[in-house]
């Protein structure tokens, strides 16, 4: 978080790491949605598999709200800095 608060003031870049996470999530989410239908996963540990797949969701679900609230953040303040210099 120390890290997304030095951003702060770099719109630009703060938007690119938006979108880093967002992908990130996706792919995560990718392999959540694929997980019983892969072999190793399933075989890795029976007795665990049902929590590792919710906690694989949860990351994936996690990192892509994040990025929305980054990017609805950014573009807030891109229509305030608008909103200000029309006036």
């Amino acid at each position: 978080m120390m890290i997304l608060r030095k951003l702060q003031s770099n719109p630009a870049r703060m938007v690119s790491v938006a979108m880093t996470l967002l992908a990130i999530g996706m792919t995560i989410l990718g392999f959540a949605i694929l997980w019983p239908r892969l072999p190793f996963p399933a075989n890795l540990w029976p007795e665990r598999n049902d929590f590792l797949h919710g906690v694989t969701f949860g990351i994936a679900i996690g990192l892509d709200a994040i990025a929305v609230v980054i990017c609805a953040r950014e573009q807030r303040r891109t229509a305030q800095e608008i909103e200000r210099k029309s006036q």
